[in-house]
């Protein structure tokens, strides 16, 4: 005789069976309930949600004009978000492209905002929110990201210097020029080349070579400073070559080679000032 307790034993095991079984083999018994019970619980939802009211929803009226400086409000906000976030990759940037090639054991970086840039040709500067109360010294090199754009002069406050830019005009330095680096590259005897280059003070740098001696750098090629004076700027990007042409002075046996920096010099927003470690 099938009892009550039978019966729930019996339907517990199909159902324990079902569970253990692929649900192809148990789709047969499974969607047929699974369909009754759906089809139940529609009118039993339908009828619950008419008898159910649901609370009024209380807001407060805001006009248009309110919502327009609620939305400029929030663009101005994340224009300021976007330009300090703007500042921290680029600040981050520079320190990585210096670190690559400058030796950190004796030099400490430091970020230093431009507070005021003078384009005169003459003598084009810039003043830096950083002084000797941050230990910078004259003749500390300044660069932005691995690019040099000058040294600190004898201009050194407690909280601010003032940075001479190599642009200007009769600035001189020693540099090394290479071709830009490739994967497994090995330069031959005589690379990399090294020379003394000027400012022509209209934002560029050129040396005058030997013919012969031209004959073998390109446009593109790697020019960084190399001087045994200012140490400290050793490594750092001086610009590209931009051209090689006969030299107006003696154009058959001579080669004026022209020197475009990587980056625009003055327009930076922060530098890196790169100075000695008094710890």
């Amino acid at each position: 005789m099938l009892t009550q307790r039978k019966a729930l034993l019996l339907v517990t095991f199909v159902l324990l069976g079902c569970a253990l079984l692929n649900t192809r083999w148990t789709r047969w018994l499974t969607r047929p309930i699974t369909h009754t019970v759906n089809t139940l619980q529609y009118p039993a939802d339908r009828f619950a949600n008419l008898l159910r009211t649901d609370p009024a929803v209380e807001y407060t009226q805001v006009s248009d004009q309110a919502m327009e400086d609620l939305l400029a409000k929030a663009q101005k906000e994340n224009d300021a978000l976007w330009q300090e976030n703007e500042k921290l990759r680029e600040q981050i940037n520079s320190f990585e492209a210096i670190v690559i090639q400058t030796d950190m054991t004796s030099i400490r970086l430091v970020e230093a905002r431009v507070s005021r840039y003078n384009d005169d040709t003459l003598n084009p500067t810039m003043l830096i929110m950083r002084g000797s109360l941050h230990g910078l010294k004259q003749d500390d090199a300044v660069a932005f990201k691995s690019n040099l754009i000058g040294f600190v002069t004898d201009s050194v406050g407690p909280a601010n210097a003032t940075v001479s830019l190599i642009t200007r005009e009769g600035f001189s330095i020693g540099v090394q020029i290479k071709p830009p680096p490739k994967p497994d590259q090995v330069l031959p005897p005589g690379w990399p080349f090294k020379t003394r280059v000027k400012s022509d003070g209209e934002g560029a740098f050129f040396c005058v070579l030997a013919k012969s001696v031209a004959e073998g750098l390109r446009p593109g090629d790697y020019v960084r400073a190399s001087d045994t004076i200012r140490e400290s700027a050793n490594g750092f990007m001086l610009g590209l070559i931009e051209k090689v042409e006969p030299a107006k002075e003696d154009p058959l046996n001579l080669s004026r080679v022209t020197i475009k920096p990587r980056t625009p010099i003055g327009p930076q927003r922060t530098v890196t000032v790169l100075t000695e470690r008094n710890d």
